[in-house]
């Protein structure tokens, strides 16, 4: 049993993250192959167009491949198991194929670099651990020269620019980009930065490797990958870098920014390419955003979050901060969750264009494990400060979460971006590439119905109402209500107490099903479209049930039945709205 320490605070981040105002709708677009037979289908990892023009998509499972997603299909464009003979897989979630980044001139230099991991042992490492502990996994970065950059198979050439040596098979390279949205007269054009974890030291019983600028571990990197004035001559060190010229032989020219336990992804904002947000995934208690500044130090292992870690006692717990906090110049993260949300940031894109309208601006992000689907405004993102966060609602014929649409428990969320701006979202376990539906010239759909009721009375527990409705010729929002407590307010004798309403497809499955309308996440919606449609209004805190669906075209059945063995006469409608 665990007793809490003194002083420890036992919930971080007090309230809940509610549901926005937001609603999706999401499709499955493509199946990677499986390449497991076990729960997880694909590993897919990171997905991100080439930005050259081409519109292709790349995306790579973890266990090897990397894929284009092009004309509604995935092609193998190369696969690791046949490139490296050391390709170390999976052995532990930190192992694999992790990252790939195309440089912002590959259209004509045909180069990209990607991040994967090996045995220990398997080359000469350019970094290793500053103390005498064993060493389990390399990462290494590699350059990667296309024949020919627009063929949809690689051939071409490579070289190893960067090794870097771990304790521990995670917290390593997760994470590899550019910044494409500045100027080739910029000085952040080309410049690879590169996010190594602190290899699971902290965990391990090693903090002060964390926290350090004499090393790589838990720090966010920034190389020219075609310059030579590194030690190992196979890349640059920026003059701009932070530590390059501050005279301390100790530090790393390389780093740009420090203090994180595992930098998990990287994005920058093409409305504003000069801001760097890092996804940093936390230890027991805290997920963080961070917007990144250059030569900042962002206090892992002292902070998590807003909050004081001290390994010493106790790295699993979170601790007030100090009175001299601000001693330490410590930069904190713009906006941050505690576990009571979720377990591991999946970080995530922010959305600038015209298809969307209700989300540009908006910065989306989820949890890993549970797979909900966050956003905050990307603008209010300001340093000294925590954006409110709120979560999307995602739309597959009914609100579902993304675990129900799934059918599972852990999602392995990420997500991707085309080079149009479109949004996808990948799941290891079933091997899904999911991306937004475009709306529709009439968000309501095109299909033709009637409006329906159907009045009747059940007469025993068992005894069920049903009504049946068709949408032909398209698809169709409808408005599904299922009423019993309002019917008494019009003056029917024995109205039904307490109704439920479950809707069926023509093969028999549940679409979705309400008792309570109120209680659905979307019940201002409701209360909004049936004073739209001048139908009876529903009164707060009744027990009348009501959906608002997506029907693809079909035929439908509704089952109105009382809850707890309730009789009475009840009433189903169906509304087509307009």
């Amino acid at each position: 049993m665990a007793f809490p320490i003194l002083g420890q605070i036992a919930d971080p981040i007090p309230g809940s993250i509610e549901k926005g105002d937001l609603v999706m709708e999401i499709e499955e677009w493509l199946r990677a192959p499986a390449t497991s037979s076990g729960s997880t289908r694909a590993r897919l990892s990171v997905m991100k167009p080439a930005y050259d023009g081409s519109g292709r998509v790349f995306v790579n499972d973890l266990r090897g491949p990397m894929y284009i997603a092009a004309n509604d299909q995935l092609t193998e464009y190369v696969d690791f198991n046949d490139v490296f003979p050391n390709f170390q897989d999976e052995t532990r979630l930190g192992t694999g194929f992790h990252s790939f980044a195309f440089h912002p001139n590959f259209e004509n230099n045909g180069k990209f670099y990607t991040a994967h991991t090996e045995n220990a042992g398997s080359g000469a490492a350019d970094f290793t651990m500053p103390i005498d502990v064993s060493i389990n996994i390399q990462s290494v970065i590699t350059e990667w020269t296309a024949s020919n950059p627009a063929a949809n198979v690689f051939s071409g050439t490579r070289r190893e620019i960067m090794r870097i040596e771990y304790n521990e098979q995670v917290h390593n390279v997760q994470e590899i980009a550019f910044n494409h949205f500045v100027s080739s007269s910029d000085p952040d054009y080309g410049m690879l930065y590169i996010c190594s974890g602190d290899g699971e030291a902290v965990n391990q019983g090693y903090p002060e490797i964390a926290h350090r600028l004499d090393t790589v571990y838990g720090t966010l990197l920034r190389i020219d990958p075609m310059g030579s004035n590194s030690t190992n001559g196979q890349y640059g060190i920026p003059a701009d870098n932070p530590y390059v010229a501050d005279g301390d032989p100790n530090t790393l020219g390389e780093i740009y920014a420090w203090g994180f336990r595992n930098p998990h992804r990287i994005i920058w904002d093409s409305a504003n390419p000069d801001r760097l947000f890092l996804f940093d995934i936390g230890e027991r208690n805290i997920e963080e955003i961070n917007l990144i500044v250059k030569g900042g130090d962002y206090g892992y292992s002292q902070r998590e979050g807003t909050f004081l870690m001290n390994t010493a006692v106790d790295s699993d717990v979170v601790f007030p901060l100090p009175a001299n906090d601000g001693d330490f110049n410590y930069v904190y993260p713009v906006a941050q969750y505690d576990h009571d949300e979720g377990r591991a940031i999946a970080g995530g894109q922010i959305y600038r264009g015209e298809l969307w309208p209700e989300l540009d601006g908006k910065m989306l992000f989820g949890d890993i494990a549970n797979g909900r689907v966050f956003y905050v405004d990307a603008d209010s993102l300001q340093l000294g400060s925590q954006a409110p966060i709120q979560e999307l609602r995602l739309f597959k014929t009914v609100e579902r979460s993304l675990l129900q649409i799934m059918g599972n428990s852990r999602a392995d969320l990420r997500f991707g971006i085309g080079e149009d701006g479109q949004l996808y979202l990948t799941t290891k376990r079933d091997g899904y590439i999911r991306r937004f539906v475009a709306p529709e010239q009439n968000p309501n759909g095109t299909g033709l119905l009637a409006n329906v009721s159907t009045r009747g009375e059940v007469v025993d527990g068992a005894g069920i109402l049903i009504g049946g409705v068709v949408v032909v010729d398209g698809n169709r929002r409808v408005l599904v209500r299922g009423l019993g407590p309002t019917l008494a307010d019009f003056g029917v004798n024995n109205a039904l107490s307490n109704p439920r309403i479950t809707v069926y497809d023509e093969g028999g499955e549940v679409i979705a099903t309400n008792e309570n309308w109120g209680d659905n996440t979307n019940a201002a919606t409701i209360a909004a479209i049936t004073t739209s449609l001048g139908a009876t209004a529903l009164v707060d805190g009744s027990a009348d049930a009501a959906l608002l669906l997506f029907l693809p075209a079909g035929n439908y059945t509704v089952h109105l039945e009382g809850v707890d063995g309730a009789t009475g006469v009840g009433l189903i409608e169906v509304y087509r709205l307009p």
